[in-house]
């Protein structure tokens, strides 16, 4: 994944892992806050959906995503949400591929 950095203005780059679990989260957020549908289609919704849980997010971004990930086509195609984030307000994100 390309990392577009609008996302990371106020951030060095350079001292950024993107092998770091915890970089991805962050920036899998910012993301869904501010990116692009192409943007998110770079990412993939198989992705957003792996990391879903662990994504910190404000309440109506994560609720969309919460329905969006619960219908029966989604469920289907990338699995079925824990019930515990039905109850969140947010979650913290995680995605295997990183590239400046």
């Amino acid at each position: 994944m390309k990392i577009n950095m609008d996302h990371i203005w106020d951030y060095d780059a350079s001292a950024l892992d993107p092998e770091r679990e915890m970089t991805i989260i962050w920036y899998l957020s910012r993301v869904l806050r501010s990116g692009s549908m192409a943007e998110i289609r770079a990412i993939g919704l198989a992705t957003l959906r792996k990391y879903f849980q662990k994504l910190t997010l404000p309440q109506p971004i994560y609720q969309f995503w919460e329905w969006y990930f619960s219908l029966p086509e989604s469920e289907k195609k990338y699995g079925h949400l824990d019930q515990q984030s039905k109850t969140s307000a947010s979650a913290p994100v995680k995605s295997a591929f990183f590239q400046a």
